[in-house]
């Protein structure tokens, strides 16, 4: 039986202006408030806040009583609560992601496809990884595809950057790594983004629903 993992997810050309993100603060502790107003440049507090209303309206539709008061941070700086339920955040440029499930142990990443100097990424493939992207007709993509899917299982191991990516290896669907096994969904979300979700458990059940900015 397939296990169910929920994903919403918001794109940041929706706000149209400077302004429109600035409503969502209304719906933040006054600690998450405070933080959201410390960046410098209103995109990235537009995308922080936005990441914590996608969490907060998506685990309220599971625990009604769920507060951002209630997430706490692993030693490696995960954050969860205390509740049978997984959630996890990404976001790249305008596109913000939140996963969450009460069945999977899961990890979602996505990157927006973008000119890069593949050299300087080289050293988080393997050998046979790096030899992929040289023969590819589209070498950023291939190693997009790669590096968002160790990325998604760094996030659901919950050692994130501490993992070192060259030993991460990409299977056809699924990366195994410290006895732990993780299978890599491709996500369809917008043009120009790879994104991945990793879970523990083999082909889950994916919802996606897009988030209805007021």
């Amino acid at each position: 039986m397939s296990k169910a993992v929920h994903i919403q997810y918001v794109h940041f050309d929706q706000f149209g202006c400077e302004l429109s993100w600035r409503k969502y603060l209304n719906r933040l502790p006054v600690t998450i408030k405070k933080r959201a107003l410390k960046f410098r440049h209103w995109p990235d507090s537009a995308r922080f806040v936005l990441g914590k209303i996608l969490l907060l309206d998506g685990v309220q539709q599971f625990y009604p009583g769920f507060t951002l008061e209630k997430v706490r941070k692993t030693e490696y700086g995960r954050p969860f609560f205390e509740a049978p339920f997984d959630f996890n955040i990404t976001h790249s440029d305008g596109l913000i992601v939140c996963a969450f499930s009460e069945q999977c142990r899961i990890g979602i990443d996505a990157e927006k496809i973008r000119p890069l100097d593949l050299n300087s990424v080289k050293s988080a493939l393997s050998n046979a990884e790096w030899e992929k992207v040289l023969k590819s007709d589209h070498p950023e993509l291939s190693f997009y595809e790669s590096w968002v899917s160790k990325e998604c299982v760094a996030k659901a191991d919950g050692r994130g950057l501490y993992i070192e990516f060259n030993e991460l290896k990409v299977g056809e669907e699924r990366i195994d790594h410290d006895e732990c096994q993780w299978w890599i969904s491709p996500i369809k979300l917008m043009e120009d983004y790879v994104v991945k979700l990793a879970t523990d458990f083999p082909a889950p059940k994916v919802y996606i629903k897009e988030f209805e900015l007021s």
